[in-house]
């Protein structure tokens, strides 16, 4: 069951809000992949790879920031950089909700490669929904997440494989392009969001993949 809105006009709306945005929407992917990457990558090679982890797995609630980013950008047209930090504010509300969002993924991956991608779109709204109910917890938020994607995995799955691309030029540009492929994904995916809220507002029901 798809949504009142086709995937193009969901990538418009993305496109339109980062019309004035791109370079700022880079930079931010920069930032979150400085982060989240070099120092782990750099431990791994100088020490220890469970370390590296370790420092990964305690960066989580960068990733919980780098959604609420483009979150906001698509409802108020602006990005902020310090919204990338919002998720040390509760650091282990977000940090615990994301580790377990990301064990129940790789548990489900360890079944076969499908299952795996279909939870992983099962939970894809969590950020957003934290974001917007922060009284959510743990695995609540996650559940929160299914439901509302039941019935809508495989739409968001073809939006994600409308973009392959931008996926394409972004290999052939030396991977520069994902810094700017990143933003408009995310954005799109925001846009999703709000049209899943808005399908919950009127109480429809959904009872397929």
């Amino acid at each position: 069951m798809n949504l009142n809105v086709t995937n193009k006009e969901l990538k418009e709306r993305a496109l339109t809000h980062l019309n004035k945005n791109w370079l700022k929407a880079a930079v931010a992917t920069l930032i979150a992949y400085v982060i989240l990457g070099v120092p782990s990558t750099y431990i791994d090679i100088k020490t220890d790879s469970q370390i590296g982890s370790l420092l990964s797995c305690l960066l989580l609630p960068l990733t919980y920031g780098y959604y609420i980013l483009f979150l906001r950008l698509k409802r108020e047209d602006k990005i902020e950089f310090d919204t990338l930090f919002e998720g040390f504010k509760e650091y282990f509300h977000v940090l615990f909700t994301l580790l377990i969002m990301y064990i129940f993924t790789f548990l489900w991956s360890l079944l076969l490669i499908i299952p795996g991608i279909m939870k992983s779109y099962s939970y894809s709204m969590t950020c957003f929904l934290m974001a917007d109910n922060p009284d959510l917890r743990y695995d609540a938020a996650i559940e929160r997440s299914k439901k509302m994607m039941h019935g809508h995995r495989m739409q968001l799955f073809l939006l994600d494989l409308s973009m392959i691309g931008w996926f394409i030029l972004s290999i052939l540009s030396l991977g520069i392009g994902f810094f700017f492929l990143a933003p408009y994904i995310q954005t799109a995916h925001a846009e999703f969001y709000e049209e899943l809220l808005k399908e919950e507002a009127d109480g429809v029901d959904n009872s397929r993949f």
